[in-house]
């Protein structure tokens, strides 16, 4: 009997010790910064930098461009990063 006490003691003894244990910050969240606005403006003026060194712009990459912008003006802002980025890809000499 004075065993199974004894072995009880230590058991609370240790399981008050491991919780007493002060916990490591949880770590924060992945912050994904590409999907801002001002990424999406970043990508719109890089189409018309990269767009005014090209004789013809596809009718197809400026459109995708002009709704990517619309959908980033209206908070739509992974819709409208995708569109300016397969507009910039549509331009890439070698697609």
């Amino acid at each position: 009997m004075k065993l199974v006490q004894s072995l009880s003691a230590i058991l609370v003894i240790g399981t008050a010790t491991v919780q007493a244990q002060p916990q490591p910050d949880p770590q924060p969240a992945i912050r994904v910064t590409s999907d801002t606005t001002e990424f999406c403006d970043h990508l719109s003026r890089y189409f018309a930098r990269i767009s005014a060194g090209h004789h013809t712009v596809p009718a197809a990459s400026r459109a995708l461009a002009d709704e990517g912008g619309r959908l980033c003006a209206q908070g739509l802002i992974r819709a409208g990063i995708s569109r300016l980025r397969m507009a910039l890809y549509r331009l890439r000499p070698n697609r």
